[in-house]
């Protein structure tokens, strides 16, 4: 840890419940944004298991959860494309081979 952590931990330590809520659930929507998913679900969690009315936290959670499966479905469509090229190319391959031939 260098020495700006070290304060902003000490500052952390002194405050309130509420700054430190707000300070947790800021935390976790810059990760959300910076897309580090899984360290923002995981602060979401803390705030819900201190506060589980907390209905930002939780909105957030769904949203970042929206995401990861948006995500993860272009991810697949992405591949899908890339293999049905990759047919369609030896396909035009093997076609102009035989015409050849």
């Amino acid at each position: 840890m260098n020495v700006l952590d070290n304060g902003a931990l000490d500052c952390f330590a002194v405050a309130d419940n509420v700054k430190k809520r707000e300070c947790l659930f800021l935390i976790a929507l810059a990760n959300t944004k910076m897309g580090h998913y899984e360290k923002a679900i995981e602060c979401c969690d803390n705030l819900l298991a201190v506060n589980p009315q907390d209905y930002q936290s939780s909105d957030l959670k769904a949203e970042i959860e929206r995401r990861r499966r948006r995500e993860g479905i272009i991810g697949v469509s992405v591949i899908a494309f890339g293999a049905v090229v990759a047919v369609a190319g030896v396909v035009v391959a093997l076609t102009l081979k035989a015409m050849r031939g």
